[in-house]
């Protein structure tokens, strides 16, 4: 649909002398969509204040307070609908203390959130307001030159849910003739949103979605370990030059997970079950994989670069994006990048990406697939880019569109040139 687009913003600084300085910033955004029969408003307002103060060499405070209100209205002949379709308005208060000692650093902090929300998508486009605030410490810890541990520890608040938790991390890194050694715990903490706690949206027509006010918070514990390596190719000729390994295995546990799931809701008088979808907790999802990484750039300007991930989805899982996880894909590069002159610098890529068919108990709607794609790209007296690219490159298309399967219906060009007129005036 076409449309129009609004956008300003702006950023101050003052400074009161070399260790106090103040920083505001305001903005407000408008779009307008225009449909067949309505429009659509959507507008937003922000604004901050934030002031930053050098208290000693190894001392340093921030302060700052953030507002952010987003609107969305519909006009049918020039006339709004209702007095307002869905108002989002935040305001946050924020503080941060840093510590320097020797090399190490203590942080701490704390946030407080003021949420409110209006909305067509709760019942009789009624209000809720929450109020969130956490505090937290980390400390960053160097007691070797190979070594670094970072601790730290936060505590969470909900008003709508009364719910808090106190989470915490820990992470582990140690350094050794160009290994590394990355060991990482985390522990994870989501309150339910407003929204999935008292939507009442019917989705045009076609199901309602209900909100759930007994939704319990999100909970996780995350675990991964990842080694490291870069090196150099040395005495190789066109081939010497840098190059990096990654090799990271990760195990995540997820309690309460907030998802949807369908249920057959009848209407009154009618007899007959509709489909709706309502928010709700789930239990036992564990998710598990392997990550390997490799990248390689010759001196000479020769580029190559692999990924490849595995992922495994253990435990129960309800309707939700785990349903249809593709345990293995890939992404690949390969490229030319080099000045070959004073006059003409040229990148010639060819790129690609590699999905597995679901891994699913339910009727397939996709099966594996990888698309390619080249990129050239020249450019002429450091002022002239000419570029071109072939998307799909072998012009794959899917047998069947879902949700996951690749948007495309074929191979496309694309040619593009730029000219930046500073840097050709310069030239001549």
């Amino acid at each position: 649909y076409g449309g129009e687009t609004f956008n300003v913003k702006e950023r101050l600084t003052y400074r009161f002398s070399d260790k106090v300085k103040l920083i505001g910033r305001g903005g407000y955004f408008n779009r307008i969509s225009k449909r067949s029969n309505y429009d659509d408003h959507y507008m937003d307002y922000s604004a901050g204040l934030k002031t930053v103060m050098n208290l000693s060499e190894n001392d340093n405070l921030e302060i700052s307070y953030g507002f952010d209100q987003y609107d969305k209205a519909r006009y049918v002949n020039d006339e709004r609908t209702h007095d307002h379709d869905y108002t989002n308005r935040q305001n946050t208060v924020r503080a941060l203390y840093s510590h320097i000692f020797g090399k190490n650093t203590l942080t701490v902090g704390a946030d407080f959130l003021n949420d409110y929300l209006t909305t067509y998508q709760f019942e009789d486009n009624e209000s809720k307001n929450q109020n969130s605030c956490d505090a937290f410490a980390q400390f960053d810890y160097n007691p070797l030159q190979w070594l670094n541990i970072v601790a730290s520890l936060r505590h969470d608040y909900f008003s709508a849910s009364s719910q808090h938790a106190t989470t915490g991390r820990l992470a582990l890194m140690t350094k050794w003739k160009g290994f590394s050694i990355r060991a990482n715990y985390a522990g994870g903490f989501r309150a339910p949103t407003l929204k999935e706690m008292y939507m009442n949206f019917d989705m045009a027509g076609m199901q309602m979605i209900y909100g759930n006010p007994d939704l319990k918070p999100e909970k996780s514990n995350n675990f991964n370990l990842a080694l490291e390596h870069t090196g150099r190719v040395k005495n190789a000729g066109f081939f010497t030059g840098q190059y990096s390994l990654t090799l990271m295995g990760y195990y995540n546990k997820y309690d309460k997970r907030i998802t949807t799931e369908d249920y057959a809701d009848y209407t009154p008088g009618t007899g007959q079950p509709d489909v709706a979808s309502r928010y709700c907790n789930e239990d036992g999802v564990e998710v598990s994989g392997i990550d390997f990484s490799a990248q390689y750039r010759s001196d000479m300007g020769l580029g190559v670069k692999l990924d490849y991930s595995y992922l495994h989805v253990g435990g129960r899982s309800v309707d939700s994006q785990f349903s249809q996880p593709r345990p293995h894909s890939a992404t690949w590069r390969l490229d030319y990048d080099r000045q070959l002159c004073s006059f003409y610098r040229i990148n010639a890529a060819l790129s690609g990406r590699y999905l597995s068919a679901p891994d699913t108990n339910i009727k397939k709607h996709d099966s594996s697939y990888q698309l390619w794609k080249f990129t050239l790209q020249q450019r002429f007296l450091d002022a002239v880019n000419l570029n071109f690219t072939v998307d799909n490159l072998f012009g794959y298309t899917p047998k069947n569109y879902y949700w996951s399967s690749a948007m495309t219906t074929g191979r496309t060009f694309s040619v593009g040139l730029s000219i930046d007129i500073d840097r050709f005036v310069k030239v001549f």
